[in-house]
């Protein structure tokens, strides 16, 4: 799987958050790394994860809100149309 793949994944299903607390408790005590999916995991790489992650968390957050207010808008047309 590809790495934006992978993160866009975590984002959906919540473990993004999980992942950015574990790498943010990893370098607030100075580790070089930390345990993901029971493997090791660089907190240099993890940064980039994190930089990308923020990023795609907003974008799905954007999207759910269009979904949420596009159905909405769809019953108040069918409410109007009957």
């Amino acid at each position: 799987m590809g790495q934006m793949k992978w993160i866009y994944c975590m984002v959906q299903d919540g473990s993004y958050n999980v992942f950015k607390m574990m790498y943010e408790t990893a370098k607030k005590n100075g580790s070089d790394a930390f345990i993901w999916e029971g493997k090791p995991f660089s907190v240099i790489l993890a940064s980039a994860v994190v930089k990308v992650g923020d990023k795609v968390d907003q974008e799905y957050d954007n999207y759910l809100v269009d979904q949420i207010e596009s159905y909405y808008e769809w019953q108040a047309e069918i409410a109007r149309g009957k």
